[in-house]
Parts: structure tokens; sequence; C-alpha cells
């Protein structure tokens, strides 16, 4: 498997997560990153076997040449890429014999003033595109959606659902900034544009928020300052807090009143599948995997995305209903462990491999 390892989000998760039930399936592994981040520390923790390529650059040719070595003594029956420059690099070795299986998690967001990271993503996109049908890769798309929208148009595809380990809430502890007597809401994710945090904080002002909410930011990433200065204008700096990157992330899932996510756009985070598995309720945006996934009403309660009074509107009516957090969760769980776990998706990226490989 071949990933970036430089962030640890939910495409560093999903790839933990099929590593360590492949593993327990005796399929012989080995994870390729780019950066020796957390994902490799996590994975080594695991006993996966884990090799650090390095990279600096749009192109590193040293990471390249290691790549090449990796793939070789390795000898593997299928590759599985992550990420455009695992696509990339794979593509450039010229290696058309490789079986090879690329699984797209999102769409990759930049903010339009970044006139240098659009152009250079706008490189790596093209690069990309082309790598994969150099490669003949078999692309796995994480929702229905993604699959609708991609830039590929390869009919070698297919949508296999994201899954989770089973999750006890009694495992968690209640984080020291969740105040008893508060209506406590939590966002978990990076920090970027597409994840609508802004939204959140302006609803946050809005006459239908009760008026115990608190909302904890935990998560790191570039737009930090710009949200920190909008809370400020706002005047809910003392409703908000802005946690940062936390280990624990479980304690402050199972333990939020609801998770918001308040996103313009997803593939099928793994954010939402840990509070269905951890029993917390649901808020998110009708979009992309969200909406795929989750029912309005039934395992979550949806809103329009960008829209500060529908989310102020979806925080009220759980706050005023003292049934419905119960109805939702049980229903969430049924359908986490019916159709999102870990088993059920390594069961269908096992059978996908066996498919594509080649004889030898």
């Amino acid at each position: 498997m071949v990933a970036p390892g430089e962030i640890f989000g939910g495409a560093e998760r999903q790839i933990l997560t099929l590593l360590r039930a492949l593993q327990l399936r005796g399929s012989a592994l080995e994870l390729l990153v780019f950066h020796d981040a957390e994902l490799a520390r996590r994975a080594r923790s695991a006993g996966i076997a884990t090799r650090v390529l390095g990279a600096r650059g749009l192109l590193d040719f040293a990471a390249l040449r290691r790549l090449r070595s990796a793939l070789a003594d390795f000898d593997a029956d299928v590759v599985h890429l992550h990420g455009y420059r695992a696509a990339v690099y794979c593509g450039l070795l010229g290696q058309r014999e490789l079986a090879v299986v690329k699984t797209e998690h999102g769409s990759l967001e930049v903010p339009s003033e970044r006139l240098l990271e659009r152009l250079k993503l706008g490189v790596y996109s093209r690069l990309e595109r082309w790598a994969t049908r150099r490669l003949r890769a078999h692309v796995v798309y994480v929702s229905e959606d993604l699959r609708r929208a991609s830039a590929f148009g390869n009919p070698r595809a297919s949508v296999i659902h994201n899954g989770i380990e089973s999750l006890d809430p009694r495992d968690t502890r209640t984080p020291p900034e969740y105040q008893s007597g508060y209506l406590n809401l939590a966002i978990v994710g990076r920090l970027e544009a597409i994840k609508g945090i802004d939204h959140a904080l302006r609803a946050m002002t809005a006459p239908r928020i009760p008026p115990t909410a608190r909302l904890h930011i935990v998560g790191s990433g570039p737009l930090l300052p710009e949200l920190q200065a909008l809370a400020r204008d706002l005047g809910v700096e003392d409703r908000v807090g802005f946690l940062g990157f936390r280990d624990n992330v479980y304690d402050y899932i199972a333990h939020a009143d609801a998770l918001l996510m308040p996103s313009l756009h997803e593939g099928l985070p793994y954010t939402i599948l840990e509070a269905m598995a951890l029993q917390t309720p649901i808020l998110a945006s009708r979009v992309g995997g969200l909406a795929e996934v989750l029912v309005d009403g039934e395992t979550a309660l949806l809103f329009e995305p960008a829209s500060d009074t529908a989310i102020a509107a979806a925080v009220a009516r759980l706050h005023q209903d003292s049934s419905l957090s119960q109805s939702l969760t049980t229903r969430a769980l049924a359908d986490c462990r019916r159709r999102f776990s870990a088993d059920a998706m390594a069961d269908n990226y096992l059978a996908l491999f066996n498919s594509v490989r080649r004889p030898r």
C-alpha cells in the first residue's frame, strides 16, 4: 500500500483500519509512506511493516528510486494507492505489469487566493489522471457521489464504503473542556474552507441557539488564525474552544451532545462513522457522502450546506426534543454495524484484489 502519510485524517484512518483488518486475515502487507509521521507511527505500533520513502517538492527522484526498490523487494500481487503523489510516482515508474487499485477519498480543495497552490495542484491533478490511465488502475470511490463526480472517467471503478472497527463509549473519558450543564457541540476535522466551520461560528450568534451551547473545535489546519479572528469578531469566543489536534479524539466525539459537520462537501468521513459507533447524535450538511449514508430524522439531522440558520435550527431541534438523541443514535449504531464495519470493508477489498491480481 502506498500513501502520503503527511497528515492524519479520514483517509489515514481508512488506510490503518483496512491494513489491520487485512492483517487479521493473513495477508502479507507493507505500507510505503512518503512522510514519517502519525500514520507511519501507528502502523508500526500495530505491527505493520512500514517503509518511509521521503519526498521533497513536486518530484523527488531519490524517493522515486526508493519506491522502485520497495516494489521490487516486496513483489506484491496488488499495489493499493492513496493520494495523487502515490499515483504519479507509480505512473512514472512505468511498470504497467502491476495490478493497481487506487482509492479516491474525496476532492482536493484549495482556497482561490492561493494561486501557487492552485497551479501546483492543477499540474498534479493532470499528472494523476495520466498516471491512473497509464497504470490501468481500478479506482475505488468511498461514496457513489464521488464516483459520479469523478474526473478520471475510468470504467474500471467500484464503490466501497469506508468501514470502522467496533468502538465502545465506555472506553472513553469526558474531556475536561466539556462542562456539565452545557450543550457540548463538537466539530472534529482539519480546519479547511471545505469544512464550513465559519458557518458554524456564525450559527452560534443565532437567536435559536441555546445559551448553554458550547462549540468545541478539535483539529488543526491552515484556517485556524482566520477562524479565531472570526469568533472574536462575532463575539462568540467565550463559547467556542479551538482545541487543536488531539490523540484522544474518541473522547471528544463520545461525550459530545452532538457531532456537528457543516461541510460544503465530503466523501465518507471517518468522523461520521466514529460518531455512529460511539452513539453520538450527528448534525450534518446534506452533501456528498453525508447525504448518501445518513437518513434525515432517522440516523442524523441533515441541514442545507452554507446555511447558518439551518445549522442553528438543527441544534435547537435536538436540544428541545429530549427523546430525539436516543432514537437517532440507536438507529445510527445499528446502521453502522450492518453497513460500515471494518470486516465488510476488508472483505470487499479482498474480493477486488483477487479479481484484479495478475497470474504470475
